[in-house]
Parts: C-alpha cells; sequence; structure tokens
C-alpha cells in the first residue's frame, strides 16, 4: 500500500520557527487548508496546536468541521474560513463560531434570506488587486458594513491577499489600496483581525515593511517546510515523504515487452522487473514513466506505462519483494517524480494530488514501526 509518511515532529519545528519569525504580529493564523496542504489535516493541526498556534485557516465549510473536530475542547481555538461559506451551513457556523468572508452584497443579502446572520463572526474581505473576491468599491464596501451591522453580525476581521510573488512594487501598491480601503469601515482600527500577508509577505518584511494596520499574518506554506525565507537561515525542515512497496518480481528475457502498450522492451540478457502498487488512481502523474525512485539508498528507473494501480521497475539483484519504494523521499531525494522541487505549488500540487482514500497519511513514527 502506498502511504505519505509525515514528521509531525519536523511540522511542529517548522511552526514554531514560523512564530518566531513572526512575532510583531498580534495573531496568527495557520493556514491548513487541503487536507493541512496534502499532510492530513488532523496530523498538521495537531502538530501546529503543540507549536503555540491558536487559529486556523481553511478553504471548505467541510474542512472547518473537520478542523472543529479535532480542536474542539479547546475554546480559545478560532477557525478562519477563507473561501465563501455556502447560505445552507450559516447557522452551523453561528454556531460553531467560525469566521466566515464576507465578499460581496449579494452574498449577504443571500445569508439573510436564508437564515438570521445575527451572531456570525465575519471578515470584510477587501480586493486589493488580484481581482478574485472581495470589495474593491468603498461604497460598496460602507453598504456592507451597514447590513452587517443592521443584522447584529460580528465583524472581526479584514484581509486580502498579496497575488504577485515576484514584484514588490505592485505587492505594495496592494498595502496601499487595503489602507485607502480601510476609510470606507467606521472604526476598523477596533476590528482585530488585519490581514494581508501569507509565507511570501512575511518572508518580504524586509523589503516591505509591517504597516501600522497590520495585526494578523496567515503562514502556510511555510509550516510544511517549503521554502518562501531563506532555507539556510530558517532551516525549515521538509516533512513529508512518500513510499510503496515492491509487491512482485518478473524475471524477463530479452527482448520482451513490459506494460500497457508494450512500450518498453527489454533490453538484457535478464532483467528483473518489480511492480510498485501504486498508480495514476492514487495520485501518480502518468507522465512519470520516464522517471525514477529511491530503494535501499539507490535510484532504480521506472519502465513502461503508469497504470492505475502500478507501475513497473527496472531492478538489479539486491532488491527484494517488500523493499520499500521512496516515490518521493525529500527535497534531497526527490527523485524525478516532482520535476521541480523549487517550485512551491508545484510540490504542493503533488501532495495534494495522492487520494486521501487510497494513499493514507500516517505519522513516520508509525511507518517506522511497520
Amino acid at each position: 500500500m502506498t502511504k505519505l509518511i509525515v514528521d509531525t515532529k519536523k511540522l511542529k519545528e517548522n511552526a514554531k520557527k514560523v512564530l518566531a519569525i513572526t512575532s510583531d504580529f498580534k495573531y496568527k493564523i495557520a493556514v491548513t487548508k487541503g487536507n493541512g496542504y496534502g499532510h492530513s489535516t488532523k496530523l498538521a493541526t495537531k502538530a501546529f496546536v503543540k507549536a503555540g498556534f491558536n487559529m486556523f485557516g481553511l478553504a471548505r465549510f467541510s474542512e472547518c468541521l473537520e478542523t472543529y473536530e479535532v480542536v474542539k475542547k479547546d475554546k480559545k481555538i478560532k477557525i478562519f474560513s477563507l473561501s465563501v461559506i455556502e447560505p445552507e451551513h450559516i447557522e452551523e457556523c453561528i454556531d460553531k463560531g467560525f469566521i466566515v468572508p464576507i465578499t460581496s452584497l449579494e452574498q449577504i443579502q443571500l445569508y439573510i434570506q436564508n437564515k438570521t446572520i445575527k451572531g456570525l463572526n465575519v471578515q470584510i474581505v477587501l480586493n486589493t488587486g488580484m481581482n478574485r473576491i472581495g470589495f474593491n468599491n468603498k461604497e460598496f464596501i460602507a453598504k456592507a458594513y451597514d447590513l452587517l451591522v443592521r443584522y447584529k453580525a460580528k465583524i472581526v476581521g479584514i484581509f486580502s491577499h498579496i497575488f504577485e510573488n515576484d514584484d514588490i512594487a505592485l505587492s505594495t501598491a496592494q498595502f496601499d489600496k487595503f489602507e485607502e480601503l480601510l476609510e470606507a469601515i467606521p472604526n476598523w482600527e477596533k476590528i482585530p483581525y488585519r490581514s494581508m500577508r501569507a509565507s511570501w509577505g512575511i518572508a518580504n518584511l524586509d523589503k516591505i515593511p509591517l504597516r501600522k494596520w497590520e495585526t494578523c499574518c496567515r503562514p502556510g506554506t511555510t509550516l510544511y517546510g517549503f521554502a518562501s525565507y531563506n532555507s539556510n537561515e530558517v532551516n525549515l525542515m521538509n516533512a513529508f515523504s512518500v513510499a510503496a512497496e515492491i509487491a512482485h518480481i518478473n524475471i524477463v528475457p530479452k527482448g520482451e515487452k513490459v506494460g500497457y502498450g508494450g512500450t518498453y522492451i527489454t533490453t538484457d540478457t535478464i532483467e528483473y522487473i518489480g511492480v510498485v502498487p501504486c498508480g495514476w488512481g492514487d495520485g501518480i502523474p502518468r507522465n512519470f514513466n520516464t522517471g525514477s525512485v529511491y530503494i535501499n539508498g539507490s535510484l532504480y528507473p521506472i519502465v513502461g506505462r503508469i497504470a492505475m494501480d502500478s507501475f513497473a521497475v527496472k531492478l538489479d539483484k539486491e532488491v527484494k519483494i517488500n523493499d520499500t519504494v521512496y516515490i518521493f523521499k525529500d527535497f534531497k531525494h526527490a527523485c524525478t517524480f516532482i520535476s521541480n522541487p523549487n517550485d512551491i505549488a508545484n510540490v504542493i500540487a503533488v501532495i495534494c494530488n495522492f487520494s486521501i482514500n487510497r494513499v493514507p497519511r500516517i505519522k513516520l513514527k508509525k511507518f517506522n514501526a511497520i
């Protein structure tokens, strides 16, 4: 069985380092959306709580519920949704204290039509240039504020998002736009959670200094060891690996075809072809057929097509059935599974694509005991 192995100790250490870096912010929201960036919501949340986080940012109502089940005994922990919540879930959001983003006047009207919003914790989202969600018009912001106050929602936050990580001038302009739009919100300084920065914005505090209105930040990728900071300076650590095992070994003579379509033909007199029970149904990209994997510390090439449930590897006599196969070991031993380990979005996409149903997330300690 393929497993995604999570080193929760490294997650905790990364979180402690990020908390130290963000000490100038009064509030820090650990972003654990996307199943904890593929690491497991439950495992990541528990590790970050142990490190000292008490706020969590998610992207779906279902993720908020899953996190709530992990932390519900601690009444101090706050759960933020960073994406719009459907009207049918608002009553439960009120009941559980979830903090919901408000992005348009239409959204408020839908909530009011469906159920009361009295007591609903909300964040007003400002569109500072990304043009994804949020208000970019002072008149609409003022109307939204009036509606929320009239229907007794609790305005507890204001946030926006940096969208261009390579352009300091453009990002600075977004901060200026945030300040401009703040003017439409009465007594904004009394609203506690005001945030603009995720991991990249935090990493560039030296280039875009902290603004007086910033009270909150939202670290995400860095908590998992992905490099938004200088890795040598902060020493964030990769906290996951993906492993399976050799399920079967075929001894195949020269000139035989292997796998669907027979795209690989053996060239040696005798070849040892191992079968790994992991395929595109588990999350392996079909174009990984030119890749390689780590077994017992050495690289072995994949041969033939990636099937839904398995792929084949050209072995030697040293490899045995049940030997561990690392599809991804760490950033130093990324194999060729991830084409560019320095591309953060690419790595996250790869991890999240591993099926939750077919690829269980397990602690490193448990994996080592198998």
